[in-house]
């Protein structure tokens, strides 16, 4: 799981000297597209790299994800209080349960 929500989490491990980057791949345009996603001053040029080094990494490469972590939550409905976080867990320490 990511340490935080934010695809530069996995577009960051597969540029050419991280050495989380398991099948050694490397190329330039991709490390760019990244390099620019991290020093670029607003959102939208953000983002917009980090679209490109993904559209580039997939036409490159055969990257397939192994393994999703996936939970189901049986929620009774008097359960209020439960803080559902965007990297995909929920946190029940402030739930309550009504009568």
């Amino acid at each position: 799981m990511a340490d935080f929500a934010d695809p530069i989490n996995y577009l960051g491990i597969l540029t050419t000297n991280n050495t989380m980057n398991p099948g050694h791949f490397s190329d330039k345009t991709y490390d760019r597209l990244v390099a620019s996603a991290k020093k670029a001053d607003n959102q939208t040029d953000y983002w917009r790299n980090l679209r490109q080094a993904e559209n580039r990494l997939q036409k490159l490469t055969g990257v397939i994800p192994l393994y999703y972590v996936k939970e189901d939550h049986l929620v009774n409905p008097k359960l209020s209080g439960v803080e559902y976080h965007v990297a995909g867990f929920a946190d029940y320490t402030r739930s309550r349960l009504a009568k």
